[in-house]
């Protein structure tokens, strides 16, 4: 089986960013985590490439992992099947001959992991922790029902129900969390803090440093800018063309009626034209008292009747 010791409170650790190996205690690694808040966005267990045959011997991490930490070392058979060989999951202390029936914990979750830093990281370092066979305590063989319970929950709020290996669960926890650069919130710190005390993992009360603070000033929320409503197009007015002053007309005088001061006669004498009649001769015309047919009085009587004026003065039967 690989390291699980809770008794051991110094590590060995290669750190990922350099070539030293230094020596580090449980203390001194928590100490070290970093409190800030989780990114709870934007998680996606394919980001988090597993399971890989870095080697090329056919053995991907699971199995690699299987092999390493069989209470009883199985025959490795073509394409990396295991045969006999005898697991225990030290989660629930339940046996197994069975490989297929363990899964294999990432000690830190994906998920957690992801909330306290590999957010940020590229897909290589996130294949790298999802398969680190370097460090003991990432990687477990442990029973599926018991991985599923734990699912990506941190230590304050699932712990194995081995009770004799939670001590060394926390300090694996607090190990991968440092190799890894993987901060802590609040609670987890806080929690972490008291249990490491009563494991005696850690000497003194000293909590992890907080991250600095953000010097940067809040920026004040812009309100939004109601949007104007479009003003609809004043249809141009056609240019009124002046009116010409109506030049006042001058009131006609009424004529006074002339009475005529000749005397009546036969040849002055208005005929009577009520009936327009075309006569046949002058006698005709006397007759029904129609003469002098004048074109300046009668036009329309003097124009069925002008054959009658013979000499064409504008008077018809005027004798």
């Amino acid at each position: 089986m690989r390291f699980h010791s809770a008794l051991a409170v110094t590590l060995i650790l290669s750190f990922t960013n350099t070539t030293s190996t230094q020596a580090q205690t449980v203390e001194e690694m928590f100490q070290a985590l970093i409190v800030q808040d989780e990114v709870t966005m934007g998680y996606d267990r394919d980001l988090f490439p597993h399971w890989i045959d870095a080697d090329s011997n056919k053995c991907n991490t699971r199995f690699e992992v299987l092999i390493a930490e069989a209470v009883v070392k199985p025959k490795i058979l073509n394409g990396c099947k295991l045969s006999g060989g005898r697991w225990q999951s030290v989660y629930d202390l339940v046996n197994t001959t069975n490989p297929s029936s363990f899964d294999v914990d990432h000690m830190v979750p994906l998920n957690e992991a992801w909330q306290s830093g590999a957010h940020a990281w590229s897909n290589s370092q996130r294949r790298a922790f999802a398969n680190d066979l370097d460090l003991p305590q990432a990687l477990i063989a442990v029973t599926a029902s018991s991985n599923r319970s734990k699912s990506d929950r941190e230590p304050h709020n699932w712990m194995p129900a081995n009770k004799k290996y939670h001590c060394t669960y926390l300090q694996s926890w607090v190990v991968v969390k440092f190799k890894w650069r993987l901060s802590v919130d609040s609670t987890e710190q806080s929690w972490l803090q008291t249990q490491l005390l009563s494991c005696g993992l850690i000497s003194k009360s000293e909590k992890p440093k907080l991250l600095p603070p953000s010097t940067t000033t809040p920026v004040t929320p812009v309100t939004p800018v109601t949007p104007v409503t479009p003003v609809t197009p004043v249809t141009p007015v056609t240019p009124v063309t002046p009116v010409t002053p109506v030049t006042p007309v001058t009131p006609v005088t009424p004529v006074t009626p002339v009475t005529p001061t000749w005397p009546a006669t036969e040849s002055n004498a208005i005929p009577n034209v009520s009936v327009l009649k075309k006569y046949k001769n002058c006698t005709e015309a006397k007759a029904a008292k129609v003469t002098p047919i004048r074109r300046s009085i009668n036009p329309d009587l003097y124009l069925l009747n002008q054959a009658l004026d013979r000499d064409k003065d504008g008077v018809a039967c005027e004798s």
